[in-house]
């Protein structure tokens, strides 16, 4: 199976690309995988489509029908769906909730990308929520069926963590501290 990753800001650090790392590393044992992005990598497993117009450019790659599955992190892939005859699988990782008082401006910016996200969401063939809470969140706020959305907890790669205990008065507390001597940048 060929599996397209799409992560336009791959492989600028932050967690959507920690991700993307790491499954492409794990699927590639198995199926032959390809990242798409934006930006400039020097690697045999990404694909850069550069300049302006990355989601035109997309779709057209995206068209010439390379992949059996495409799973991407950034909503407006998904509506390439219904023309490319690909399955898409979006994963969601967050939900935002807005506590300011808004202008007027910004309430329509505001609608225009609940709308979009809307529709992302149902074109999308398979929904992932990185918590119960996101999926509940998703189902609730844009009537999504909670059956499309599957929850996958974030992943922690233990060759980069470690976990420690620390013990305070009232219990004992554990997390996860990384290794600053062991840091791998994304190629």
């Amino acid at each position: 199976m060929k599996v397209g990753l799409v992560h336009r800001y791959y492989p600028q650090l932050g967690g959507v690309t920690t991700v993307v790392n790491c499954l492409k590393e794990g699927l590639r044992k198995k199926d032959k995988v390809e990242v798409i992005t934006q930006q400039q990598c020097k690697n045999h497993f990404v694909k850069t489509l550069k300049g302006r117009f990355f989601y035109f450019k997309l779709f057209k790659y995206l068209r010439e029908g390379k992949f059996d599955i495409i799973h991407t992190h950034s909503a407006p892939v998904c509506f390439f769906s219904p023309f490319i005859k690909i399955k898409i699988i979006l994963t969601i990782h967050g939900f935002e909730s807005i506590f300011e008082k808004m202008s007027f401006w910004k309430m329509i910016y505001v609608k225009l990308i609940s709308f979009t996200k809307i529709l992302s969401y149902h074109f999308a063939d398979e929904l992932i929520a990185v918590s119960n809470l996101v999926k509940e969140d998703v189902s609730k706020k844009y009537k999504i069926k909670k059956e499309k959305i599957k929850v996958i907890n974030n992943m922690v790669d233990l060759k980069r963590f470690f976990l420690q205990k620390i013990r305070r008065k009232d219990k004992n507390l554990r997390f996860f501290s990384y290794e600053l001597g062991k840091r791998k940048e994304f190629q």
